[in-house]
């Protein structure tokens, strides 16, 4: 009835074969509050609207409570994580017999650096969709310019592009949205209303070992748990990754595209 009520009940991304649809908030079980990850009710308008029947990769999965999700209407899912102790977290969420905070099934896990091309890396993972939410243009732009190069070298399907978020009330993801529109590079964006504050608080009052030892955390940050959250489509064209590749002067004077920023 609530999805229903929003309209999913029309979406049909492959004609003949409908997805199940999915309500994250009542689904899955969260690992991480908000705003460490972004939020289920996004999750759910991403798993419906757009990732059914789709292979979709995310980059920066941490516990995977959003992978949680798109595994649900996904034809497949792939998390890419480069901190190690979130690996063996995604990768016990990946067996079937694993409940700590929902098992997800059919979750491929990749762990290293997202467009690492040093000897041993993973290879890139071809999909239809690329999502992430890691924290303005020190990682939108590389992320988006490796895609890019994939692209142009045969790497990935033509029909692959990607889809990031951004917090309203985080300063570098609007500054990045920004720049991105500027660029005249989104073919769409659109914005989710949602409020996790109450779960927030509870949990910054819990016994929360990994909150505590979270470099960055606190329970201050939990204003951030309701608000909106914007997402933006790239469809990886030609031209626009010709716009992608152009530098802008900041990158030039302080060389900071390959530089990584907490969220938090």
């Amino acid at each position: 009835m609530f999805l229903a009520s929003l309209g999913y009940a029309a979406l049909d991304p492959s004609p003949g074969r409908r997805a199940p649809l999915v309500d994250c908030a009542s689904e899955v079980t969260p690992v991480d509050p908000s705003p460490i990850r972004s939020p289920q009710k996004l999750h759910t308008e991403l798993s419906n609207r757009y990732f059914a029947n789709k292979h979709v990769v995310e980059i920066g999965t941490r516990n995977g409570d959003s992978v949680a999700c798109f595994a649900r209407t996904a034809a497949s899912v792939t998390a890419i994580e480069m901190d190690t102790r979130y690996c063996r977290k995604l990768e016990e969420r990946a067996k079937p017999q694993q409940t700590l905070g929902g098992g997800i099934s059919g979750l491929r896990v990749v762990c290293g650096r997202f467009g690492d091309t040093s000897s041993g890396a993973p290879p890139l993972v071809d999909a239809d969709w690329y999502t992430w939410w890691v924290g303005g243009d020190y990682a939108n732009m590389p992320f988006l310019r490796t895609l890019c190069r994939a692209k142009e070298e045969g790497k990935l399907r033509q029909s692959a592009q990607a889809l990031v978020l951004f917090d309203k009330k985080y300063g570098l993801d609007m500054s990045s949205l920004k720049e991105l529109e500027h660029r005249n590079v989104t073919s769409f964006r659109a914005k989710v209303d949602f409020d996790e504050f109450s779960a927030c608080v509870a949990a910054s009052h819990a016994n929360n070992t990994e909150l505590r030892h979270l470099s960055g955390w606190s329970s201050r940050l939990c204003v951030r748990a309701r608000g909106q959250f914007y997402y933006a489509a790239i469809h990886l064209t030609p031209a626009e990754c010709g716009r992608l590749h152009r530098r802008h002067s900041l990158e030039s004077k302080f060389g900071y595209t390959g530089r990584m920023e907490g969220r938090l």
